[in-house]
């Protein structure tokens, strides 16, 4: 060993200082400075937004542990539109390694809220969001997303009830890409939640993407779910669904079903359901009061029913003598036994009626156990069944009187032809029924 100057030694000491205590210290508080700054909050929520593809506005960030952050005061909103999409307080996010079914390790991001909120009048771009996280995730990324929240409540101008224990998750599988989640309504209580998946199969071309909603036993409001399908909007403001809808986008447009829900013998119901809405706001004549129609099974294609089989019950309301005359005339059913006013509105007390529909025809029959009958005014019958099938075009010229021997094209029919399942036409293009609506010769 050779000896040093002390003035050497106490240079070492004061480098090793330093450089060993001072300089990390420094560089820690700068670290923290940075990272608790305004610009480092503004730089992760720009960063975040670059990937969901909206503006993000973040209050605080705070780095609990390597692989863990909180974010404060989140706020997702629309790059086009203005207003918060969706809004939570507290959001933690967390990486953490995970086995699969097949044993493999899988890295995954881990998002839990206590409670967020959500514009029940913004679905279509919460929609937005979810298609382009699907879109992007081609490619079998290296790690999945689950999320959970204590409570999701939806803001909305009509009173709305919150969602409790929502949990979900964002995977990437062979060929596929699938977003899952479940909640448990908060004025309903069902020993099942319901559960809602969409994903986007890049297994056959083009690619197609599908949805599906399973209500559990629930009965979901159809004027949130119209918000995606825009369909159910068209049932009224009180009306509820519950049972099982999922469809699959075709170039061609929508194939899918309704049916009852999993593990559940039950048909599928459309509740509450304005008849004003689906029957005199769309064509000439009156049909009001609230329905229950029960869905024993429905399938369409490229968006027109192909067959369907159910019941519609309803009742009081009222109907206008036009339509009572037009079901004689074009739907098989057997009329009231005294005269009515031509355009008069007739009371009636109670509706039920069951129908089968196909590519041969409608045919509709009473629900009443003990009674034939469809339409009721107290002792007396309005509409009757006969068990005559009639061909879907009956109930289009039904729902346009005007109609003569040619169906026309008109507001009140277009609706009608894009949705039911219709002959083929004709060599010379225009659609034809006999006039007595009778099924065609070779039709059952």
């Amino acid at each position: 060993m050779f000896a040093l100057h002390d003035r050497v030694r106490r240079g070492i000491c004061v480098a090793g200082f330093l450089l060993l205590c001072v300089t990390p210290t420094v560089a820690v508080l700068a670290w923290a400075a940075v990272w608790s700054s305004p610009w480092h909050v503004r730089t992760e929520a720009r960063r975040i937004g670059r990937q969901l593809g909206m503006d993000v506005e973040l209050g605080r960030v705070e780095h609990l542990r390597p692989g863990a952050v909180r974010l404060g005061d989140v706020v997702l909103c629309d790059c086009e539109e203005p207003g918060a999409v969706l809004r939570c307080d507290h959001l933690e996010a967390e990486w953490k390694t995970r086995k699969d079914k097949s044993g493999v390790s899988r890295r995954v991001l881990v998002l839990r809220a206590p409670a967020a909120e959500f514009d029940a009048e913004r679905l279509p771009a919460l929609e937005k969001l979810a298609r382009r996280m699907l879109e992007l995730r081609a490619g079998n990324l290296d790690f999945d997303v689950w999320f959970s929240a204590a409570t999701l409540s939806p803001r909305s101008s009509r009173p709305t009830e919150p969602l409790h224990d929502v949990r979900g998750a964002v995977q990437t599988v062979e060929g596929s890409t699938e977003a899952r989640f479940q909640f448990h309504p908060s004025n309903q209580k069902t020993a099942r939640p319901v559960l809602v998946g969409f994903g986007r199969c890049r297994q056959i071309e083009p690619p197609t993407d599908w949805f599906a909603i399973d209500t559990g036993g629930a009965e979901l409001p159809c004027e949130m779910i119209g918000r995606v399908v825009p369909a159910m909007r068209s049932l009224g403001a009180e009306a509820r669904f519950r049972g099982y809808l999922g469809a699959t986008r075709t170039p061609a447009g929508w194939n899918g079903e309704i049916r009852p829900a999993d593990a559940d013998d039950r048909p599928c119901e459309f509740l509450d359901v304005e008849l004003d809405r689906l029957v005199t706001d769309r064509f000439p004549h009156r049909l009001s009061g609230k329905a229950r129609v029960a869905v024993k099974w429905a399938k369409f294609r490229a968006g027109r029913i192909e067959c369907a089989s159910g019941g519609v019950a309803a009742g009081p309301g009222t109907v206008s003598a036009s339509l009572l005359a037009v079901a004689v005339e074009h739907l098989g059913l057997e009329g009231p036994t005294r005269p009515m006013h031509e355009n008069g509105p007739v009371r009636f007390d109670g509706l039920a009626l069951w129908f089968d529909m196909d590519e041969q025809g409608i045919t509709i029959r009473q629900w009443w156990p003990n009674r034939k009958a469809v339409m009721v005014a107290g002792v007396e019958t309005l509409l009757a069944p006969t068990g005559r099938t009639c061909p879907t075009l009956g109930l289009v010229r039904a729902m346009a009187p005007e109609a003569s021997f040619q169906v026309p094209a008109t507001q009140q029919t277009g609706w009608l032809l894009r949705h039911l399942v219709l002959p083929n036409a004709n060599p010379r293009g225009t659609l034809r029924v006999a006039n007595d609506g009778e099924p065609n010769e070779g039709q059952q």
